[in-house]
């Protein structure tokens, strides 16, 4: 078993200012600010001319995005982005395709708290939790 903890601002900041999850697909996000934005991961392959052979945008596609929404002097109220490593390799060196989840994306992986000692991890009313093979 991985153990392992990581503080708000170090886990932000691989999400939103590094390239740390740019590989990974994003099936899909939720932000609470002034108005709730929802965003699909789901691409529309009729928009693209040459249409791509993956379902899902990557992260790095819509990080800046994200991040224009979430920045601020204000915390935003709640956000929640599900990110899916596919076929790359997770931490137990497994690759995620192995697992299936009911309501999931074929490829999304467990959800496993940011500190096993408590449910989830929380910094003002931001809650996180880190997915993984």
């Amino acid at each position: 078993m991985n153990m392992f903890t990581l503080s708000a601002k170090s886990c932000m900041s691989h999400l939103l200012l590094r390239d740390t999850f740019d590989k990974f697909s994003f099936i899909e996000g939720e932000i609470t600010t002034f108005n709730k934005f929802t965003l699909d991961g789901f691409l529309h392959k009729d928009f693209f001319d040459e249409k791509p052979a993956r379902d899902y945008s990557y992260w790095r596609e819509v990080r800046d995005l994200c991040f224009s929404l979430i920045k601020g002097k204000r915390t935003p109220l709640h956000f929640k982005i599900v990110l899916s490593a596919g076929a790359l390799r997770g931490f137990s060196g497994r690759t995620s395709d192995t697992y299936i989840f009911p309501g999931r994306h074929h490829g999304a992986v467990p959800e496993f708290p940011l500190r096993r000692r408590r449910p989830a991890m929380y910094h003002r009313n931001f809650h996180a939790d880190i997915h993984h093979g």
